[in-house]
């Protein structure tokens, strides 16, 4: 809810970082953000994604997720 509130839906991919060619860099999302998300700068290869995560917002505010 912190950096998504205002969306319904969300694909969290599961990667294997070993796989991605690309430079990935935790940095944070925003300026003035403590926490630090992993950046990927180039292409990601899809046999590098392990797992992929639907997420919905129910009616409540809550989320729930869905395994693609």
């Amino acid at each position: 809810n912190r950096f998504y509130g205002d969306l319904d839906q969300l694909v969290v991919l599961t990667i294997d970082t070993r796989l991605v060619p690309s430079a990935i860099v935790h940095e944070p999302p925003a300026p003035g953000i403590d926490a630090l998300f992993p950046h990927i700068y180039g292409p990601l290869p899809i046999a590098a994604v392990n797992r992929a995560t639907s997420w919905h917002r129910l009616r409540d505010a809550q989320w729930s997720t869905d395994d693609l």
